[in-house]
């Protein structure tokens, strides 16, 4: 786990990190992945980052060996009740879903869980309230309006990163954005979303 203090450079105005009070029994994380791609079938994961709610602290699998990524990340998460990702529904918990069942990896049931799994997209843009789908918001935007400065390239770059195997910068750009999740889930129970 490493300590976090000043992977997002706060401008202003910033809100503030505070502890989480979702009312869960066990662990909670905020998850993040990178990947080469959106299609699990010809792409593949690059980097699951995940920050522990409650200790704030992150640990990443990030690695040129994706079976052996995926089963430390399992290995890692068997008490976890609640993943809290951006987009999480929709992309990240399915990508690592098929990726597992391509390696004949098994999964939690708490991972699979569908009420486990708290999408902050679908919170903060008001999906329950319109169900639209195809409402507009991406996580860095909301970095923008928290006043962090992303220091990493975009999730787009990816590809490239991995083609120049530069480890380093896609651990650096999933762990910013667990930060920026953790941030926004933060603003979801301070306004009474979640």
């Amino acid at each position: 786990m490493v300590d976090v203090t000043g992977l997002i450079k706060p401008g202003k105005p910033s809100i503030a990190p505070t502890q989480s009070t979702l009312k869960v029994t066990g662990r909670s994380l905020c998850y993040d992945l990178e990947s080469t791609g959106l299609e699990p079938f010809t792409d593949r994961i690059l980097c699951i980052s995940i920050m522990d709610v409650n200790t704030l602290e992150i640990k990443s699998f990030c690695q040129e060996d994706e079976q052996q990524l995926l089963k430390d990340f399992f290995d890692e998460v068997q008490n976890v009740t609640k993943f809290i990702g951006y987009n999480s529904q929709s992309f990240d918990a399915p990508f690592i879903l098929q990726r597992c069942m391509f390696y004949g990896i098994k999964l939690t049931k708490e991972f699979l869980d569908i009420k486990n799994q708290v999408d902050l997209r679908k919170h903060s843009l008001g999906f329950f309230l319109s169900f639209n789908k195809f409402a507009k918001g991406r996580l860095c935007q909301w970095a923008e309006k928290f006043g962090d400065k992303v220091e990493t390239p975009n999730g787009s770059m990816m590809p490239k990163l991995f083609l120049e195997k530069k480890w380093d910068v896609i651990e650096a750009h999933c762990r910013e954005d667990v930060i920026v999740t953790k941030r926004l889930l933060d603003r979801c129970k301070l306004c009474g979303v979640l």
